[in-house]
């Protein structure tokens, strides 16, 4: 090899050394599994994250002091919390799922409960809120997803038997006011005019094939955890990421959909978008059947990292399928979420910076916070669609956290997306800039997108990735404050360096 060839290698080796994870402490204060964490995004706030468990608490804790600041009993053993999200404009205001209900937390008394939704039928098991914080959505084991309209505290809309197994997720569209998407173990995921309660799309994803060439039916790929990118810009602001029961991480076009083949549900109550009453919707029983063609089957057999097609060949709806051929989970995936989201750091105070580095010890404070280096202010950059995507982060009940590098996406024919190969995740010839290739193409790259793994040792509830970050001095590298919650009953707390 020549000495031009060994030393790109090598600097290429080093900075993928520097995408790691660094476990900075852990954070105590519930007597049982840590199921769901989040923070503010509101400038100022993002120091304190709220975890919630299986003994049914919340607690806050404030990382610039590494300490718990507050605990609130929601319920009993048996009313685990099972989903938080902030207000994204009012830093005081947190919602938690417990049990069958949702409470709105104030955090200027006390913390206290200020308010209790009861709406769903069922263990609620995530909730989200809108980029306005207008409206509220909750998802439960029944099915159903409720939509509650905040400013008056009354149910907006109830879209009933959206899945005809758990809803296990429901995420806000940012580019779309009136659109929210929703996942189960139907193996469904969902897009909904909820002003309408109309099922615009479906997507069924179909079992995996195994090297033999049978499926799992141990670890069928219902939809665990979901994840949409927080920016409203294009073309990132039209994907989703599903973490899946098979241990695949697969990330889609949600817009890429057929609009002669959308299935309808039907209304009963107040008019379509008119209105803040409890109007019900029922979902079309032919919904779950004749709604999966609107956006495709999702299948990973056989098609490789990128080689998914729909009919005729076309990447219709080109599914990143993050599976363990190429070194993904062996368990089912449990979490994930974007990293490098644009509007997330440049929403972040880094004056707040993320907590200091302890090496060797977990338990102990971390160093007082660091400042961003990034302009004479210490604040970074502003303007939306700065930083895209640039990679994705998921844990699994193989106890392992996996950060996937995710490919250049561009626009395609007739308004698709395509994914594009990037230097970084290219072959030699790619970063040479020579002809295509199999590499350039980017089939056969399974192995290339895992640019970190961490063995955490226990099974994982969720992650988080928060808005707290620091650019590394003369480095175009980003420090992210990560929050792992798993088995255990601490929330543990990662530097991760992307």
């Amino acid at each position: 090899l020549s000495c031009s060839v060994l030393t790109r290698n090598f600097l290429t080796c080093a900075a993928e050394c520097m995408m790691v994870f660094q476990r900075l402490l852990h954070l105590e204060g519930h007597s049982g599994p840590v199921l769901c964490c989040t923070s503010s995004d509101v400038p100022g706030a993002q120091h304190l994250v709220a975890s919630g468990s299986e003994d049914g608490s919340v607690c806050l804790h404030d990382v610039n002091e590494t300490r718990l600041a507050h605990k609130l009993v929601l319920g009993g053993e048996d009313d685990a919390v099972s989903s938080l999200v902030f207000h994204p404009t009012d830093p005081n205001q947190l919602f938690a799922a417990s049990s069958t209900e949702v409470k709105r937390i104030d955090l200027r008394t006390g913390p206290s409960i200020a308010s209790t939704f009861s709406y769903n039928k069922d263990e609620v098991n995530q909730v989200a809120v809108n980029a306005k914080g207008t409206f509220l959505a909750a998802a439960d084991d029944a099915g159903d997803v409720q939509v509650l309209d905040l400013p008056s505290g009354k149910l907006f809309k109830s879209i009933q038997a959206a899945h005809s197994n758990i809803a296990s997720s429901v995420c806000f569209r940012a580019h779309r006011p009136w659109e929210l998407i929703t996942a189960g173990f139907d193996q469904t995921v969902a897009r909904w005019d909820f002003s309408r309660g109309k099922c615009l799309a479906r997507m069924r994803i179909e079992m995996e094939a195994t090297a033999e060439g049978e499926s799992q039916l141990f670890n069928p790929p219902m939809v665990h955890a979901m994840a949409v990118p927080s920016t409203s810009s294009r073309p990132w602001c039209q994907v989703a990421a599903a973490a899946r029961g098979d241990g695949t991480v697969e990330v889609f076009d949600v817009d890429k959909a057929s609009s002669s083949s959308n299935s309808s549900a039907v209304s009963s109550g107040a008019k379509p978008g008119k209105g803040r009453g409890a109007a019900a919707v029922q979902g079309d029983p032919g919904a779950a059947t004749a709604g999966r063609n609107a956006i495709g089957s999702s299948s990973s057999s056989g098609g490789g990292i990128m080689g998914n097609r729909g009919s005729g060949g076309r990447p219709w709806h080109w599914p990143l399928v993050l599976n363990r051929a190429g070194g993904g989970h062996t368990r089912p995936a449990t979490a994930v979420c974007f990293v490098g989201d644009a509007e997330a750091c440049d929403r972040g105070d880094p004056a707040q910076g993320p907590v200091g580095t302890q090496e060797g010890a977990s338990s102990s404070a971390p160093s007082q916070p660091k400042s961003n280096s990034g302009g004479s202010s210490g604040r970074p950059t502003k303007g939306v669609g700065s930083r895209t995507p640039t990679h994705l982060l998921s844990g699994s009940e193989d106890r392992r956290l996996l950060l996937w590098r995710l490919p250049r996406l561009g626009q395609g024919q007739a308004g698709g997306l395509e994914w594009q190969p990037t230097p970084e995740s290219g072959s030699e010839q790619c970063r040479e800039g020579g002809g295509a290739s199999e590499s350039c193409s980017g089939d056969g790259e399974e192995r290339r997108h895992i640019v970190a793994e961490h063995a955490h040792g226990r099974k994982i509830n969720c992650v988080y990735v928060s808005s707290l970050y620091q650019q590394m001095p003369q480095e175009d590298h980003l420090q992210h404050l990560t929050f792992v919650g798993d088995t255990s009953k601490r929330l543990q707390v990662y530097k991760l360096t992307v």
